[in-house]
Order: C-alpha cells, then structure tokens, then sequence
C-alpha cells in the first residue's frame, strides 16, 4: 500500500500507530494514517487520486516548523516515542 500511493518502498517490520480522520483548516477531509516503519529504496511519486501531499522533513524540522500542522505534530511525537522504545528492545 505504501509503494502504491508514495512510490517508495520500506522494510517487512511495519508497525501501525494510529489513524485520524479530520478537517484541514480549509475545509478538506483528511485522513492520517501513521505507521513506523523503515524507509528502504525509491523516490516519492504520489498516486494524486489518495495522496494530495507527501515530502521528506526531519523529526526537529517537523517541531521548529511555524507551518507544521498540530495533527502532523502530534503524529510525529507518536511516532518518535514508538521509535525510541522499540530501539531499547
């Protein structure tokens, strides 16, 4: 599902976090799945029929960013605790 609507590809070990369904603040649905997962080969393509936006920022670019969106916020704190805990197994 992921190389399908991002184009790149990850490892077998991906865990899956949560999922949200909101509106942005212009009115669009938006649906946020996140996963933990390891990025493995290829570049983002989207499939523009599921995917409107996809791109590359680290964890601190996400938390300094002025326009970084709280549920994107949010997601990546999530993500980042899961990260750091399955790294102590």
């Amino acid at each position: 599902e992921i190389t399908e609507e991002v184009g790149i590809t990850v490892t077998n070990h991906v865990n899956y976090l949560e999922s949200k369904l909101f509106y942005s603040s212009k009115g669009e649905p938006v649906v946020d799945v996140v996963f933990l997962c390891e990025y493995q080969s290829g570049k983002l393509k989207l499939d523009t029929d599921e995917v409107s936006e996809a791109g590359w920022m680290t964890y601190a670019e996400i938390l300094s960013g002025t326009d970084s969106p709280e549920w994107l916020v949010e997601s990546i704190k999530k993500a980042e605790k899961a990260r750091m805990e399955s790294a102590k197994i």
